[in-house]
């Protein structure tokens, strides 16, 4: 009689369990699991039958908007802030310049307007991930500089179809709950983290600024090139920045380099790595925004662009 007690006990248990977790994974949340695959504009573009102008957005997960709800990306308050033309979030998660130029290699056919590249100082890690590095042909221990050498040329669509036809995986319910529960209890005992603390690689990308080798910089200047020759106008935009992420006088020698650039190559060049106070307001961590950072940043995006004649205000 025990034995059937016990089993008894054990399956109301199980049962409870289940149903338990059903409610919790059903649970409606704010925030939602975002990673950059599940982005899935570079798929409408393919389809894509606008007439409007249209407009890339490019740059890493700060840029694609990381465990945001869904149509608060730094995009999607651009298309409701300028109806007149249509961008596209082609920025993703741990996606870094390389990823970026193969992008804009890619749908440049689509004869984008404007390119709008979002960048920190993250970018001058050399050993950073890449979204398309493990398709590259020539193996995924190669360094930056030949996976540049390599990556965009002619069989370029080949590699990056294996990733574009391959059916992004949803998360769950339940994913998206603990995954927003962790963000919200981490910023309640913490607040938002800064870039040394997440990653421990601040010195490192702040001695590769001044690196003439490091081929962060000729990334740059690719992404400029190439979009001159395909009557793009290219944009880059020192994303907003939690304050002491990085020491000022290194931080101040990264903007002078890009500055130089802008100046030498003649694009605009964009700052907002102070916009924002450090809050919670705006910011989840040291460079991922919330949604009301996000609305802001667009309609700051908007008047600049607007005011340097890039794009054209909507007429009443």
């Amino acid at each position: 009689m025990n034995y059937k007690r016990a089993a008894i006990v054990i399956i109301a248990m199980a049962i409870g369990l289940h149903f338990t977790v059903k409610i919790i994974s059903t649970r409606k949340v704010d925030n939602y699991l975002y990673i950059g695959q599940l982005n899935l504009d570079n798929h409408f573009l393919t389809v894509d039958q606008t007439s409007k102008d249209k407009i890339f957005f490019l740059g890493s997960s700060a840029v694609a908007g990381n465990n945001v709800p869904a149509n608060t990306t730094l995009t999607d308050y651009f298309n409701q802030q300028n109806t007149h033309y249509q961008a596209y979030n082609l920025a993703a998660l741990q996606a870094n310049l390389l990823d970026a130029n193969i992008l804009l290699n890619l749908f440049k056919e689509k004869r984008p307007k404007v390119a709008i590249l979002g960048i920190d100082p993250s970018i001058l890690l050399e050993n950073q991930s890449s979204l398309f590095s493990k398709y590259h042909s020539s193996g995924a221990d190669l360094d930056l500089k030949k996976q540049i050498e390599t990556s965009l040329h002619v069989t370029l669509k080949d590699k990056i179809e294996l990733v574009l036809h391959t059916e992004p995986t949803s998360p769950t319910n339940f994913q998206v709950w603990w995954k927003s529960a962790l963000i919200n209890l981490r910023m309640n005992f913490w607040g938002p983290l800064f870039n040394k603390k997440l990653y421990g690689e601040e010195r490192k990308i702040l001695n590769s600024i001044n690196s003439q080798e490091n081929p962060t910089w000729g990334l740059i200047d690719t992404f400029i090139y190439t979009s001159r020759k395909n009557n793009i106008i290219p944009v880059i935009f020192i994303e907003p920045i939690l304050t002491n992420t990085y020491p000022e006088k290194e931080f101040l020698v990264f903007q002078d380099r890009l500055k130089e650039k802008s100046e030498l190559l003649n694009f605009s060049l964009l700052d907002y790595s102070s916009l924002f106070p450090p809050s919670h307001d705006f910011f989840y961590d040291f460079v991922h925004l919330t949604p009301a950072g996000y609305e802001k940043l667009a309609s700051k995006l908007s008047e600049d662009l607007i005011k340097n004649n890039v794009i054209k205000g909507m007429v009443n």
